[in-house]
């Protein structure tokens, strides 16, 4: 891909958020899969520990924020965490908020 090439991670990033939104690439095997998280799951997560609230993460992923909120109660639970904090900081350790394809707004 010439945008690879010439290392133009912004762009990078857009397309890879667009083939994300577009749900092009849903045969890739999710990083969350140990814990029990789906690919929605995943995204919101990337999203929540950039410190986002719920209305923010819905914008961005296009989902409504009663969806986001059952997302992240169901996030918390797989995690076996109390609290959004501690569910980002324990995929900071897992390396679940790497950036692949899959992980919206790598910003």
């Amino acid at each position: 891909m010439i945008a690879a090439d010439l290392r133009a991670a912004p762009l990078l990033s857009r397309i890879d958020d667009l083939a994300v939104r577009a749900r092009l690439d849903e045969q890739r095997e999710p990083a969350g899969a140990d814990f029990g998280l789906t690919r929605r799951e995943l995204q919101v997560l990337r999203v929540l520990a950039k410190g986002h609230s719920n209305a923010s993460i819905a914008v961005e992923l296009f989902i409504s924020t009663n969806t986001v909120a059952s997302h992240v109660q169901r996030i918390l639970t797989k995690l076996g965490v109390g609290t959004r904090t501690e569910a980002a900081a324990l995929a900071h350790r897992h390396a679940l908020l790497a950036n692949t394809p899959n992980s919206p707004g790598k910003n």
